[in-house]
C-alpha cells in the first residue's frame, strides 16, 4: 500500500506545444501564489536546456527526459502545497508517441501512467491548464517549427481528454488570460 504524504500537493500542469506560452503562464501563477504566501515551487521543462545547448533529442531520450521531469516533480511532492510545471510528465507520452516509435511510445506511456497513478494513490492532485497559442512563434529554445508545434498542441489536448475519462484531473482550466489565472490562484 502506498504511503500517504503529509501534504497533499496540487500539481498544476500547463499543456501546449512549444512556444504556446506555458513558461510565461507558469511564472505568472507561481508569482500569484507566492504573493498569497502559498508554498509553491516550479518544476520547469528539462528538455529546454538541451535546445539551448544545441543538442538534438532522439526518441529514446524521452525515457531520460521523463526521469528528469519525474525527479523534479517528485522531489517536491508532499513538501509544498503546489507544484507548477510547464512540462507535465504526460507530455513525455506525447513526444514519445510523435518521435519515438511504437515501443518507445508504449514504454513511456506505461511509465507515465504508473507514476501518475502512484501519485494519486498517495493523495496528490493534478490540475490541467490548456494553453492556447496566442502569440507569434519563438524559435529560441525550441526543437520544433510552428507547424510541428501545432501538432504537439493537438496531441497534448487529445491525451488530456483521454485521461479526463478516468478522473485523473482535479480541475481543468482553458486559457491563461489574467481572469483565468487569477481564478485558478483563488481556487487553489
Amino acid at each position: 500500500m502506498p504511503r500517504r504524504s503529509p501534504i497533499n500537493t496540487i500539481v498544476v500542469e500547463f499543456y501546449g506545444g512549444p512556444s504556446s506560452g506555458k513558461s510565461e503562464a507558469m511564472a505568472r501563477l507561481f508569482s500569484l501564489l507566492k504573493q498569497r504566501h502559498i508554498a509553491v515551487e516550479m518544476a520547469p521543462e528539462y528538455a529546454k536546456k538541451w535546445a539551448y545547448e544545441g543538442r538534438q533529442i532522439d526518441g529514446l531520450d524521452e525515457f531520460y527526459i521523463l526521469g528528469k521531469q519525474i525527479g523534479a516533480e517528485a522531489a517536491l511532492l508532499g513538501k509544498v502545497a503546489v507544484v507548477v510545471t510547464d512540462r507535465p510528465v504526460l507530455m513525455s507520452s506525447v513526444y514519445a508517441g510523435l518521435y519515438g516509435g511504437v515501443r518507445v511510445g508504449e514504454g513511456v506511456k506505461a511509465a507515465v501512467l504508473a507514476y501518475m497513478g502512484e501519485t494519486m494513490d498517495r493523495g496528490h492532485h493534478r490540475i490541467v491548464v490548456l494553453v492556447p497559442r496566442r502569440h507569434a512563434y519563438d524559435h529560441l529554445g525550441r526543437f520544433e517549427n510552428l507547424d510541428q508545434a501545432v501538432v504537439v498542441d493537438e496531441v497534448a489536448r487529445q491525451h488530456v481528454g483521454i485521461l479526463s475519462c478516468y478522473g485523473v484531473w482535479a480541475g481543468l482550466y482553458e486559457g491563461t488570460d489574467d481572469k483565468t489565472t487569477r481564478q485558478l490562484a483563488e481556487d487553489i
